[in-house]
């Protein structure tokens, strides 16, 4: 380096790295562009491994549930990267019903959920959706990689009186 010739070198691990990067995107609020913009910016953003994004044409979200969505689906394939050891990992958005619903799939190792051990992102991914008036559904096995399902209440039908 320049000035005394003193240079450093940190052995960071990848995945250190990439976490770090995640923590940092996670500070980046999707106010500056559309969701869908936001959620393809993510997903082109976080691999690899491949992160392959399927939106369902001309779907509209509310704005109400822009930020939850976007922090839920952030956090989903946050767990994913940092645990799943996948080599692809599927998002997909699309209206169930009355419901918004987001599934995050990889093709990775799996775990057991029956150990009674939710780490963080799982449960506070549970909250958000909670608070939101949502459900997580999980399926998942060891070898089998992960389902997480996403479900907001979204598109609530006015009843005629």
């Amino acid at each position: 380096m320049d000035g005394d010739g003193v240079s450093q070198h940190w052995d960071i691990p990848p995945d250190a790295i990439l976490a770090l990067c995640l923590q940092a995107r996670r500070a980046l609020p999707p106010q500056s562009a559309s969701l869908t913009e936001a959620l393809t910016q993510l997903c082109d953003f976080a691999g690899p491994p491949q992160v392959r994004l399927d939106l369902e044409p001309n779907l509209a979200v509310p704005t109400t549930l822009h930020e939850p969505l976007f922090r839920s689906v952030q956090e989903a394939l946050t767990n994913a990267l940092r645990h799943a050891q996948a080599s692809t990992i599927d998002v997909a958005l699309s209206r169930q019903g009355d419901d918004l619903v987001a599934s995050i799939e990889d093709n990775g190792r799996g775990f057991d959920p029956s150990n009674g051990k939710e780490g963080l992102g799982l449960t506070s991914l549970r909250q958000r959706l909670e608070d939101h008036g949502g459900t997580l559904r999980l399926e998942t096995s060891p070898g089998n990689g992960t389902r997480l399902t996403l479900a907001f209440p979204a598109f609530k039908r006015k009843l005629s009186p």
